[in-house]
């Protein structure tokens, strides 16, 4: 199988699996947007994804456990409200890390 690196230089093997142009159908089987059929391999026409093509970049950040935690609580805490029938707006996610950097000192593990 072919592969092609990405701008971090991780490896990234061409196939269906790494296409920016694959999506599933409601069944969970892969498909081509662009074909509109369910082959794997790969052709002409593919595109290493988005996710990929930034894999290893510093454009993201791995959380902690503990703020991932207390986000997903919020979160939790919040469709909970709006299920009871409670007109609430949604914290953003500025604010949930705002407020945990309040007590912590970071919400991202340092390498």
């Amino acid at each position: 199988m072919k592969a092609k690196k990405n701008k971090r230089g991780i490896t990234v093997k061409k196939g269906c699996i790494s296409c920016k142009w694959k999506m599933y159908d409601g069944e969970g089987n892969r498909i081509c947007t662009l074909f509109r059929n369910n082959e794997k391999g790969y052709c002409n026409k593919w595109r290493m994804s988005k996710a990929l093509r930034f894999a290893g970049t510093p454009y993201g950040n791995i959380h902690t456990k503990p703020y991932l935690r207390y986000a997903m609580e919020i979160a939790q805490d919040e469709q909970k409200w709006i299920a009871q029938g409670y007109n609430i707006t949604l914290t953003p996610i500025e604010e949930m890390r705002k407020n945990y950097l309040k007590e912590h000192k970071t919400y991202n593990i340092d390498f």
